[in-house]
């Protein structure tokens, strides 16, 4: 999708070959103007289309230790929000349901989260006992 939209907006640049004609000294180049106007309509262009085509997620949105089964879960829990529609009961099987399912996928996510914590613990220790600090920073500055 990114290739055909840049070529959309990339097609509509007007580009100057009348300058490959022209020579110019080293001390004195009279299109210095037109170059930019052309490079700054193409990075334009290039904008756009990212714009149009590639989608922005705030920093830290994507955990690093999501998974398929964390997936699945998190679609039972929000399945199991069908006890809105019998009228939200306190009790019975369809609210037990929900508070099952809402219980295994936060646990799941807590023990996941708990686990990734541990492991880049284990890393930073093991570069930091390693005294690697070049890693152990670029480490430090991921997280």
């Amino acid at each position: 999708m990114y290739c055909n939209v840049s070529y959309e907006h990339l097609c509509k640049i007007h580009v100057p070959f009348n300058l490959l004609n022209n020579t110019c000294d080293v001390f004195s180049c009279v299109h210095w103007a037109c170059i930019n106007d052309c490079y700054r309509a193409i990075i334009t262009a290039l904008q756009m289309s990212i714009n149009e085509c590639i989608p922005v997620l705030r920093h830290g949105a994507l955990k690093s230790y999501w998974c398929e089964e964390l997936q699945e879960l998190k679609i039972a829990s929000i399945d199991a929000y069908l006890w809105m529609l019998c009228d939200r009961p306190r009790d019975g099987i369809v609210n037990r349901m929900r508070i099952e399912s809402k219980y295994k996928y936060k646990h799941a996510l807590r023990a996941a989260d708990r686990k990734d914590n541990l492991e880049f613990d284990d890393k930073l220790s093991e570069l930091y006992l390693a005294r690697n600090m070049d890693d152990f920073w670029i480490q430090w500055s991921r997280y």
